[in-house]
């Protein structure tokens, strides 16, 4: 990238006095091997240059001495007196409002014995570069994809190609599930739920025995299946302690517990499972065990329940059409169901809601991600991939 540059020059007037100056006002007496070094800083000359301060720096071997340009608009003057004769080394910082270094030079000076010599030293602007990305709130998302059989690709989804975050190697793996605050939880069936960061690092196992992890709204707790006699679904901080099994009942009769998620108040959405009458429903709890309620029971098993939304919303997949798997939502009454990919001639899953609700990303059993407004229009390929959420 070709770099501008302004420039500022510091005019360097090297002075020695004699010894009949001694009584000058205007400089101290020096003895004969020494000199002095003026510095006449004429910033005028550069629009918009923001200085308000600076440094010069002079180094001659192990001798020396910094001091602060006395700024006056539009000039600066600093001065070294009683220095040792011969060759300097000149550094000049200049500084904003802020403190920040925005001009620098160097340069070299030599200090004679009854002589004066100016030199110019050339001030080059600092400059970095400002990169602005546009992007539409809500629609960056992850989603995982596999090199191998047990390779699992974290994929970044925004403007543009996806980009690999991360490549684990996972054991049969299952993949991520979603993100809050830069934190991603990844499971599979043998390694179980680990935190990574979104560049990829800090990937640290949390809990060996659960599955389908999800962090609460504020990014505090986690609340994941476990499986057993009867699957049940435990909470834990976000480290992965404190954990709280919350059982469903005494034996698997009275149900299955599975694939919580959190509402934006702190409870959390689940799925009831009925082995003897094959039936399930999606019900909500305190996130204590509490307070069980049923929202909505179905006449088939094949109902799972995804995700919510701050708007009041819960999206789950279903077969219960034409045994084919679809995205619907409903209201969080259980009323007002709707089938979102109905217009679809492949089967979707896996769907999240964006933070505020108006876009749904899903997966489809062709391993093919799309994005779809809340109400089911304008759906879009993104990539290739699984289990895709957004981020927030």
């Amino acid at each position: 990238m070709k770099r501008f540059y302004k420039f500022v020059c510091l005019v360097v007037v090297m002075a020695v006095i004699p010894a009949c100056a001694k009584n000058s006002p205007t400089a101290p007496s020096i003895a004969p091997d020494q000199g002095g070094i003026r510095f006449a800083l004429d910033i005028a000359k550069v629009s918009g240059n923001n200085i308000t301060s600076g440094t010069v720096s002079i180094a001659k071997g192990a001798l020396s001495q910094t001091q602060n340009i006395s700024m006056v608009e539009p000039t600066g003057t600093v001065a070294f007196f009683n220095i040792q004769v011969g060759k300097w080394n000149i550094s000049v910082k200049l500084y904003d409002q802020d403190g920040t270094e925005i001009y620098s030079g160097t340069g070299e000076a030599v200090v004679g014995k009854n002589t004066t010599t100016s030199v110019n030293i050339r001030v080059i602007q600092n400059t970095g570069n400002l990169q602005i990305v546009e992007q539409t709130p809500g629609e960056n998302a992850l989603c995982i994809s596999y090199s191998t059989q047990t390779a699992m690709n974290l994929l970044m989804i925004g403007a543009g190609v996806p980009t690999v975050l991360k490549n684990t190697e996972f054991h049969g793996g299952e993949g991520a599930n979603n993100c809050r605050g830069g934190n991603l939880l990844v499971y599979d069936n043998i390694v179980g739920i680990n935190t990574i960061h979104m560049d990829g690092s800090h990937d640290v196992q949390i809990y060996s025995a659960a599955h389908y992890p999800r962090w609460s709204w504020d990014g505090l707790k986690i609340a994941a299946g476990i499986y057993g006699y009867p699957n049940h679904i435990v909470v834990m901080d976000a480290q992965g302690g404190n954990r709280v099994d919350l059982m469903p009942g005494t034996n698997e009769l009275e149900g299955h517990d599975e694939y919580p998620f959190w509402t934006p108040d702190g409870k959390i959405i689940y799925r009831r499972y009925w082995t003897q009458s094959q039936t399930a429903a999606i019900a909500v709890m305190n996130y204590d065990g509490s307070n069980r309620q049923i929202i909505k029971q179905f006449d088939t098993a094949y109902v799972f329940p995804t995700d919510c939304s701050a708007t009041g919303k819960i999206l789950f997949d279903s077969s219960m059409e034409n045994y084919r798997y679809h995205v619907y939502v409903m209201n969080m009454d259980g009323s007002g169901i709707t089938n979102l990919t109905a217009d679809t001639s492949y089967e979707a899953r896996n769907a999240k809601f964006s933070a505020d609700g108006q876009k749904i990303i899903f997966d489809t059993y062709g391993g093919e991600i799309y994005m779809m407004n809340a109400d089911g229009s304008e759906k879009t390929f993104i990539t290739l991939g699984s289990k895709p959420y957004f981020i927030y």
